[in-house]
């Protein structure tokens, strides 16, 4: 009990004294706080930089490296043709899809522009006259539907800048779930879980009755073109992404394609020979096969050079900063080098003491984490962005010169089915570029230890040798 006590009271007396030193020396424990900050707020914004390269890189190896775009050339890309070519074992994940054009039954179409609207009608009705036809606005389509197998793969998200907001992605097992816009639903009050209808053209005999159907909403994406011709269904936020339904199985429909993502260490070689292997009737020549491995070879090269950079900088920072704890320590402890001798020359153990001393130094330096993690989160990743756009300039003069070669015999079009059926598309646009500097736990748990397990350890091992080689008359004299 006693001895219970007299612990107490030496963790008081310690505390007590700290904070007296503390008051005392305001100024240089402010100065010590600002550098910690400074310091490790560096080795932050590098550790943020360096995650978001690793998932840069990681993207780049799972949706460019692996992929491969399978179009029909000599028969069409049927529901039985994706089922044999899913035997593949080196395939990791596929998407197909296919798009129609729809109206509204519940919902109105976002219209941006209501004179450019207008205008497209009066067009049509010219149009129409001009050849004798009757004009209907209701063959005239208020949004496009695009089935898919998953949209978290589908070309939009990963090329054409489409982000999920809210809810999930499409999955395969889903039936009647929808991705709409933020525009669509913030116009038609819709939220996750609300469900709307769909219906065909008054013209649209192909698929009749297959495009009434009830949809319900299970995410809402944002998008950046936000370009509007005058046609609600050639407008990206009345794109309405759902899951395989009516149209997509209807036995005279076929896909528009199929993308399929290889297993690390596969070629298009090895998914060719297993298709011819596990299929019974399917002929590979039937069907073209291209890879994105050019390109990946283009756009890996900025990235790893930045990845260089960052490692580079990140080791020269780490050992910078043991360098000047140590120093910080020598001074520290020739300081209190008086303190110690008295401490010790009272029998205070020497781990007793030398845990005394650390917590004394490696205050500021803890402060200076913590400030340093506060303002990461919300700065670093605007400094680090900073660092990266020499980078990024240069990923962007690499695509504009790919992408002229690729566009020279396309035309322009505003139609999203148009877009979506035109071969040899643009290699990629801006999504797969941009970095994510969103903290995970992997480069917390770094930094915790680096700065504020690694660090105070150094001091400690610095503190205890000068304990343990010196005896307490030569600390005293």
């Amino acid at each position: 009990m006693i001895r219970l006590k007299n612990e107490r009271q030496d963790k008081m007396t310690s505390i007590k004294r700290i904070y007296i030193k503390f008051k005392s020396k305001k100024f240089k424990i402010f100065l010590l706080v600002m550098m910690y900050t400074v310091l490790f707020s560096v080795i932050w914004m590098l550790l943020l930089f360096g995650g978001a390269l690793e998932k840069q890189a990681r993207f780049i190896a799972d949706y460019i490296e692996s992929e491969v775009a399978i179009s029909p050339t000599g028969k069409p890309v049927y529901a039985d043709t994706v089922n044999e070519i899913r035997k593949a074992e080196c395939i990791r994940e596929y998407n197909v899809y296919c798009a129609e054009s729809v109206r509204l039954q519940d919902c109105d179409p976002v219209i941006p522009d209501l004179s450019l609207y207008h205008k497209m009608l009066e067009e049509k009705q010219e149009k129409a006259e001009k050849w004798g036809q009757a004009f209907d606005p209701e063959n005239i389509a208020d949004a496009s539907i695009v089935e898919t197998n998953n949209s978290k793969n589908l070309v939009f998200f990963l090329q054409k800048g489409f982000v999920l907001q809210q809810g999930r992605h499409i999955q395969e097992e889903d039936r009647n779930a929808a991705l709409i816009s933020a525009e669509f639903a913030g116009k038609n009050g819709l939220g996750i879980g609300d469900t709307f209808r769909t219906m065909p053209r008054k013209n649209d005999r192909y698929y009749g009755g297959k495009l009434n159907q009830e949809l319900e909403v299970i995410g809402i994406y944002e998008h950046g073109n936000h370009t509007f011709y005058g046609s609600p269904g050639e407008y990206y936020s009345n794109c309405i992404f759902t899951s395989i339904g009516p149209v997509s199985q209807s036995y005279m429909t076929a896909y528009e394609k199929m993308t399929v993502f290889l297993k690390e260490g596969a070629d298009i070689d090895d998914l060719k020979g297993e298709i011819a292997e596990k299929s019974l009737y399917l002929d590979v020549n039937n069907y073209s096969f291209t890879s994105s491995g050019e390109w990946a070879d283009l756009v890996s090269g900025p990235f790893e050079s930045m990845q260089d950079m960052s490692r580079l900088l990140l080791t020269v920072m780490l050992v910078s900063v043991v360098i000047i704890i140590m120093m910080i320590g020598a001074f520290y402890i020739r300081e209190n080098l008086y303190e110690m001798g008295i401490l010790l020359s009272l029998g205070g153990h020497p781990l007793s003491v030398v845990l005394h001393m650390v917590m004394e130094e490696c205050v500021p330096l803890l402060l200076g984490a913590v400030f340093s993690v506060l303002i990461g989160i919300g700065c670093v990743d605007k400094a680090a962005g900073l660092v990266d756009q020499r980078y990024i300039a240069e990923l962007d003069q690499i695509i504009e010169q790919k992408n002229e070669e690729l566009s020279e015999s396309m035309y322009a079009s505003a139609d999203i089915m148009a877009e979506l059926r035109t071969l040899g598309q643009v290699m990629r646009m801006e999504t797969e570029f941009t970095l994510d500097y969103t903290v995970t736990w992997h480069e917390f748990m770094i930094f915790v230890v680096m700065v504020m397990v690694g660090l105070p350890f150094c001091f400690c091992v610095q503190l205890y040798c000068m304990v343990k080689c010196l005896s307490i008359r030569q600390i005293l004299l």
